[in-house]
C-alpha cells in the first residue's frame, strides 16, 4: 500500500521555535522506554489510523537522546498518510522546555518501517530525524520494527535506534538495541 505523508510548510518564518541542528553526524537515536511506551499506547488507540508526533530531546555528540514524545493530531485521519496542522505544530514547539527541542518526527507505517516517497520528499523540507514504526496488521497492532532515518549529503541514511531505561535519578540502567 502506498504511504503518504505531509508536513506543514515552514518556509514562511514560522520555524523560529525549532532549534536548527544538523543531524548529519548522528549515528544513534537513544529512545527512552517511556517515550516508546507512549507511542505504543497511541498505536493501540489509533483504530488503524496513522499516528504522528514529535520526538523531544537533545543532541549529544553523535547521539540524539529522546526522553519524551509529543503526539500530534493527524489531520488526514486515515491509515496511510499523515499531516500536522501549522497550529498543532507551533503549539507543540512552544511547550518545549529549556533543555529540549523537537529533534525528530515519528509516525507509523502499517507494514514496512521504511520511508515512503512522500516521507523522502518531506525529509528535504525539515531537518529532523524521522522515526518510522512498522506495525503488524491485526487487532494486536504488534510493533514489529523501529527504524530511524536522516537526510545527509542529499541521501537518506539509517540511524541506529536503541531503547534506554532510566532510574529515578536519571542514571542509565540499560540500553538495548531496538
Amino acid at each position: 500500500m502506498k504511504q503518504h505523508s505531509t508536513m506543514t510548510d515552514l518556509r514562511h518564518g514560522s520555524d523560529s521555535l525549532v532549534r536548527r541542528a544538523s543531524y548529519e553526524c548522528v549515528r544513534r537515536l537513544v529512545l527512552l522506554e517511556d517515550a516508546a511506551d507512549c507511542i505504543r499506547q497511541e498505536i493501540a488507540k489509533a483504530n488503524d489510523r496513522e499516528i504522528c508526533g514529535f520526538l523531544m530531546g537533545y543532541q549529544a555528540a553523535t547521539d540524539v537522546h529522546v526522553h519524551c514524545v509529543r503526539p500530534a493530531e493527524n489531520i488526514y485521519q486515515d491509515k496511510s498518510s499523515f499531516a500536522i496542522s501549522q497550529q498543532n505544530y507551533m503549539a507543540i514547539l512552544r511547550t518545549a522546555g529549556q533543555n529540549e527541542s523537537a529533534v525528530g518526527i515519528y509516525h507509523v507505517h502499517y507494514g514496512s518501517p521504511y520511508p515512503s516517497c512522500p516521507d523522502v520528499r518531506n525529509m528535504t523540507l525539515h531537518s529532523f530525524l524521522w522515526l518510522i514504526v512498522g506495525v503488524a496488521a491485526g487487532p494486536e497492532h504488534l510493533v514489529q520494527r523501529w527504524k530511524c532515518f536522516k537526510l545527509a549529503e542529499g541521501k537518506i541514511r539509517k540511524v541506529r535506534v536503541v531503547m534506554a531505561t532510566l532510574r529515578r535519578r536519571g542514571v542509565l540502567v540499560s540500553v538495548t538495541k531496538g
